[in-house]
C-alpha cells in the first residue's frame, strides 16, 4: 500500500515550511557493502528523516520487503513473483520447487562453464572464437554493455564484444570487420518475439549461412527451437526474472565472458551481500531503503520531475542508460498494484551520463539555469597510486560542493544560485563485487519507491503495447497491394 494522506501531508508540510530543516543534522552517510549514500544536501535534518521513516512505516515497506524475499506474488497483474535475487544466491529458496532451484544451480554452471572457455577464445568444443556479437533491447541489451563496459577492464584476452539493439544501419560495416565461422551471435530475448531482435538476428543469420555459433537466451523455449536452436544452444530465463532486473542471468553471458568466470562469480557474490542488507536491515539504516526515501522526498513531495545522475568515472558511462529504464520502466506508471489511479508522482525522468564530460555540457544549466534539477554523483574513493582517480574524485568533490553552496556574492552574470540537491554515492573500489552490490542496491531502491507511491514495478504493459503496435505496422507493409 502506498504512503497515507496524513503522512504525505505531514512531509508536504514540512517542505513548505523551510525552517522546519534547520533541526539537528542528519548522520550520513548510510553505508553498506563497501558502498556509502550520502544525501544530506537533500535531507538535511533529523526531523525530515523521522518524517520519511514514518512513510515508510505507514506503506508497509518492511513487510513488502519481506514479501518479496518470501516469494510472494509481489507482481500482482501477471501473477508471479519477482526473484531475481535467486539468481546470485548460494543456496536460493524463496519458495521456487526444487526443480527450479537444480535449474539455477545449473544455468549458473553453463554460464561459468562458457566464460571460462570463451575468456581464453575457446568454446567448449574447441572452436575458436574471435568476436561475439550480443543481439538484444532493453532488459536484454543495457545491463550486458554495463557491465562489460565498467568490467572488461579485468580481462586479459578475450573475444571482442559487439552489441546490435535497435535495429542496425551499421550493421553491413561491422560485418566486413568479421568472420562468421570465429564469431559467436547471443541472442537475448525474454520472450524471443521483439521485432527489433527478432530483425538483427535474420541479418546476422544470412551472413553466417550455415557456419553458426550460436546461443539463445530465453524464457520461450519453444520460440528459441522454432528459430532453430537446438537445446544445447539454448540458455533458459524464468518469467519470475523481469528483464531490467536481469544483470544476474544468463542475459549476462557476454559481460562475463569480458570480466572472466571467477570475476562473474564475485559480482553476484556482491549483489547477494547487498540483498542480505536489504532484507535483514532495520529501515532506518538500510541503503536502499534511504535511497528511494530520497527520491521520495525531492519528487513525490518536492515534485521534482527528473533526476540526473553522473558517473564520475568513464567506466560507468553506461550507469546512467541502464538506471533510466530500471527506474522508469518499473515506476512510470498512473495506477496502484491494484489498478486505482495514483495519487503522487510516479517515476522521476531519469538522464545524465559521464560526470567529466557533462561539466562542459549539461552543468552550465544546472548552476545557472531557472529550473532545478536534484542530482546524483556515483564516483570511486581515490587510490593514493593513482593520480587519475583523485582527478575524478576531486572533480566530483568540487562540483558537488558547488552545486551546494553557490556563490551569492558574484557579479549577476557569475553568480551560482546553490541549494541544488545532491546526492553521493561513493564504492570503495571498482570492481565486479562492489559493482553487483551497486546494481543490485538499485534494483531495491526502485521496488522500495513503488512500495512508497503503491505501484507495481514488475509490469511494464506500455512497453507491450508498442510491441504489439510495432507487430501490426508491419503486417500492414507486408500485405499485399490489392
Amino acid at each position: 500500500m502506498p504512503v497515507t494522506q496524513a503522512n504525505l501531508s505531514a512531509l508536504r508540510s514540512a517542505w513548505q515550511q523551510p525552517d522546519s530543516l534547520q533541526s539537528s543534522p542528519l548522520t550520513l552517510p548510510v553505508t553498506a557493502c563497501g558502498i556509502s549514500y550520502d544525501s544530506t544536501a537533500v535531507v538535511p535534518s533529523k526531523k525530515i528523516a523521522e518524517l520519511l521513516w514514518q512513510a515508510a512505516e505507514s506503506a508497509g515497506l518492511k513487510q513488502a520487503i519481506n514479501d518479496l524475499f518470501a516469494g510472494t506474488h509481489v507482481n500482482i497483474s501477471e501473477n508471479r513473483p519477482a526473484l531475481h535475487m535467486a539468481l546470485r544466491d548460494p543456496q536460493p529458496d524463496y519458495g521456487l520447487t526444487p526443480a527450479a532451484i537444480n535449474d539455477i544451480h545449473k544455468v549458473r554452471e553453463q554460464i561459468t562453464t562458457l566464460a571460462e572457455n570463451l575468456y581464453y577464445g575457446q568454446l567448449p568444443c574447441g572452436d575458436q572464437i574471435t568476436d561475439i556479437i550480443h543481439i538484444g533491447i532493453g532488459g536484454s541489451d543495457l545491463s550486458t554493455r554495463l557491465l562489460t563496459k565498467a568490467l572488461g577492464h579485468f580481462a586479459k584476452s578475450t573475444p571482442r564484444i559487439h552489441f546490435l539493439s535497435s535495429p542496425a544501419s551499421h550493421w553491413s560495416i561491422l560485418a566486413e570487420q568479421l568472420k562468421p565461422a570465429s564469431t559467436l551471435v547471443i541472442v537475448a530475448s525474454k520472450s524471443f518475439d521483439t521485432a527489433e531482435t527478432l530483425h538483427n538476428m535474420a541479418m546476422v543469420n544470412h551472413w553466417q549461412n550455415q557456419q553458426a555459433h550460436r546461443i539463445a537466451i530465453t524464457a520461450n523455449l519453444d520460440a528459441a527451437r522454432q528459430h532453430g536452436f537446438d537445446a544445447s544452444q539454448i540458455l533458459p530465463l524464468w518469467s519470475w526474472v523481469g528483464g531490467r532486473y536481469g544483470f544476474s542471468s544468463a542475459v549476462s553471458l557476454a559481460s562475463a565472458v569480458s570480466m572472466g568466470a571467477s570475476e562473474f562469480q564475485a559480482l553476484l557474490a556482491g549483489a547477494h551481500a547487498m540483498d542480505k542488507h536489504f532484507c535483514d536491515t532495520a529501515i532506518h539504516q538500510n541503503l536502499p531503503v534511504w535511497m528511494a526515501l530520497t527520491d521520495f522526498w525531492q519528487h513525490v513531495v518536492g515534485e521534482y520531475p527528473a533526476r540526473g545522475v553522473f558517473a564520475y568515472d568513464p567506466r560507468l558511462s553506461q550507469l546512467t542508460n541502464w538506471l533510466q529504464q530500471l527506474e522508469t520502466e518499473s515506476n512510470g506508471k498512473s495506477v496502484t498494484a491494484t489498478g486505482e489511479p495514483l495519487n503522487m508522482p510516479g517515476a522521476p525522468l531519469v538522464f545524465g551520463g559521464d560526470g567529466s564530460d557533462a561539466q562542459h555540457a549539461l552543468y552550465q544549466m544546472l548552476h545557472q539555469g531557472q529550473t532545478i534539477w536534484p542530482l546524483e554523483f556515483v564516483g570511486i574513493q581515490p587510490q593514493a597510486d593513482n593520480p587519475t582517480s583523485q582527478f575524478l574524485f576531486a572533480q566530483l568533490q568540487g562540483q558537488a560542493q558547488t552545486f551546494v553552496s553557490g556563490d551569492q556574492k558574484a557579479s549577476a552574470h557569475t553568480r551560482l544560485h546553490g541549494k541544488r540537491p545532491v546526492s553521493i554515492t561513493l564504492l570503495e573500489r571498482l570492481d565486479p563485487w562492489h559493482i553487483g552490490a551497486l546494481l543490485a542496491a538499485y534494483e531495491h531502491k526502485t521496488y522500495c519507491f513503488a512500495g512508497l507511491i503503491g505501484c507495481n514495478p514488475f509490469d511494464q504493459w506500455g512497453v507491450e503495447a508498442g510491441k504489439r503496435a510495432t507487430q501490426a505496422a508491419l503486417q500492414n507493409l507486408n500485405r499485399p497491394k490489392a
